[in-house]
């Protein structure tokens, strides 16, 4: 294992020995044996591009370019989702603290004083340590909008969704595709998962909604056979008109809870898109003007059946290839309605588990309580 390598491109070679050859190309082209196999975790965006470049892709893709097909695997490059965004801004009465009193440096060094004189102040208890947000909550679809609309919006989900889909796409993804959009369906009818995930953001002046189960799905492709080419990525943001609709009405929900009692208390008002701002339409266009990604891509060599458009199995097995393994966000089918890091973690552990041939039941943890610490010792 080479950690932090600077490798710049990647091409897995494979010889009739059957053994795999992990090679790349940095300045000059190196070649590594594997003798076992190669666990492939280079996430969303570079391990379909990894494996699209070693021939293991959807046919038509290499043939454009060039490139022999050495699986034909459909679901390589498609699939990719992730959270998108919409938000509020809202100006407070002064005195309010600010993120940007964080950069301000006559500020941090009168509070840097009295933290360490007093242990009070702007910094005490947290403010070095701040998290992005001062409140989260992760809210059900019925939560945050009317019965009715989130009946119509449950709708549009188990209609004819394969029409947002890009036109050549396999059809084996759109199964797969139809299979997501079925149990999308299901979780929010029963309220079973977050449609929307709410920071409160910088003291109140940022509301920030965050779609967690999109239904637009965009793709990663290779565009030449030159590994040193950035592939091609086309989110396909708002493709699916549930997307725009959700976040429009999570932008309403913002002004319900900047019209509260507490939060008027702080002198809010709406300054960005502006109380102006009120049709679908104008909110929509709002919307799409400042989303962008959350750095969340999942889905595009995903965990699925073979037959509605999986690039690996259930052991991380890349399908029609011995000793090959992708162990990374890529492999989910699904977004989570959590950030992604946690889930990749969870990845990590249980392809250590599947690779070592363990079994949960067989494991042993080591359970420490905090409690019981000598914390004088």
């Amino acid at each position: 294992m080479v950690c932090c390598a600077a490798i710049n491109a990647v091409r897995l070679l494979f010889k009739t020995s059957r053994k795999q050859f992990f090679s790349t190309t940095a300045g000059s082209l190196q070649t590594a044996v594997a003798t076992q196999e190669i666990i492939l975790s280079a996430g969303a965006l570079h391990s379909p591009k990894i494996l699209q470049l070693s021939g293991i892709a959807p046919a038509p893709l290499l043939t454009n370019i060039g490139i022999n097909v050495t699986v034909n695997l459909p679901g390589v490059g498609e699939n990719l989702q992730d959270h998108l965004f919409g938000l509020t801004l809202a100006s407070l009465n002064p005195g309010i603290p600010a993120n940007s009193d964080l950069v301000n440096a006559t500020f941090d060094a009168a509070q840097r004083d009295l933290h360490y004189a007093k242990r009070k102040g702007e910094l005490f208890p947290s403010r070095w340590t701040d998290t992005i947000a001062e409140a989260l909550s992760f809210i059900p679809l019925y939560n945050f909008t009317k019965a009715d609309l989130a009946n119509n919006l449950i709708s549009s989900i188990e209609a004819n969704s394969t029409q947002y889909l890009h036109d050549s796409i396999d059809s084996a993804v759109v199964a797969g595709y139809e299979k997501q959009t079925a149990l999308i369906a299901s979780m929010h009818s029963k309220g079973s998962t977050a449609a929307m995930e709410l920071l409160y953001v910088d003291g109140g002046r940022s509301v920030v909604n965050i779609l967690m189960h999109p239904l637009s799905r965009g793709t990663v492709s290779v565009t030449s056979s030159d590994p040193f080419a950035p592939p091609a990525i086309d989110p396909r943001y708002f493709s699916h008109p549930y997307d725009g609709q959700v976040l429009v009405e999570s932008l309403r929900f913002n002004r319900k809870l900047l019209a509260t009692a507490p939060i008027q208390a702080l002198g809010a008002i709406e300054t960005l898109p502006g109380t102006a701002t009120e049709s679908d339409a104008d909110i929509l266009s709002f919307i799409k003007g400042v989303t962008s990604t959350e750095y969340h891509y999942v889905g595009t060599c995903a965990m699925l059946p073979k037959a509605l458009g999986g690039v690996v199995d259930a052991k991380l097995k890349v399908y029609g290839v011995d000793g090959l393994r992708v162990v990374d966000a890529s492999i989910m089918p699904l977004l989570p309605s959590a950030h992604t890091q946690a889930t990749v973690y969870a990845i990590a552990e249980k392809a250590a588990d599947i690779i070592l041939g363990h079994s949960v039941e067989g494991r042993q943890y080591l359970v420490i309580n905090p409690r019981s610490w000598d914390h004088n010792a």
